[in-house]
């Protein structure tokens, strides 16, 4: 097993601006995909019906890699993206966090459409990481999280 990490750049470190690549004993194997659309990658999810690495790259744009590192979909650019932590809700879209824009944003798993705010702009504290919680809601912290409407949640 391959293990993946994002190593991201900019304010909040020092790091390659890559997704590294590590055997299952630690030892470095080395960048993971090398399109230099994968820039400042923040977060990372696996898509669940074509097993694709789904990646929020800091160029503005939701990638998916195939397992050799090969974008094979991706979003097109998004103005003011600043993509934090991205996960694979239940109504199978990707859902990103978007830091500059503190709210959500989800995007169909082709990555053929614009993506659409489930939350209103300014209301997530820099959302880097959630998940999603029974009954229809996302937590984006342990003391706060939103419900969704059922038209948020349908399959697009």
């Amino acid at each position: 097993m391959t293990l993946l990490v994002t190593s991201a750049t900019g304010a909040n470190g020092t790091g390659y601006g890559k997704i590294l690549a590590f055997a299952d004993d630690g030892k470095p194997i080395g960048v993971f995909g090398g399109d230099p659309r994968i820039a400042d990658p923040r977060g990372l999810g696996i898509e669940p019906v074509d097993r694709l690495l789904f990646v929020n790259s800091g160029s503005n744009r939701i990638l998916a890699l195939d397992r050799n590192g090969q974008v094979v979909r991706a979003s097109r650019a998004v103005e003011g993206l600043n993509p934090g932590g991205g996960n694979f809700g239940p109504d199978g879209r990707y859902y990103v966090g978007l830091r500059g824009e503190r709210t959500i944003m989800a995007f169909g798993r082709k990555l053929d459409r614009a993506g659409e705010y489930i939350l209103p702009p300014q209301v997530v504290p820099f959302p880097r990481g959630f998940a999603f919680g029974p009954e229809q809601s996302v937590c984006t912290s342990p003391s706060q999280s939103f419900s969704l409407t059922e038209s948020m949640l349908l399959v697009r």
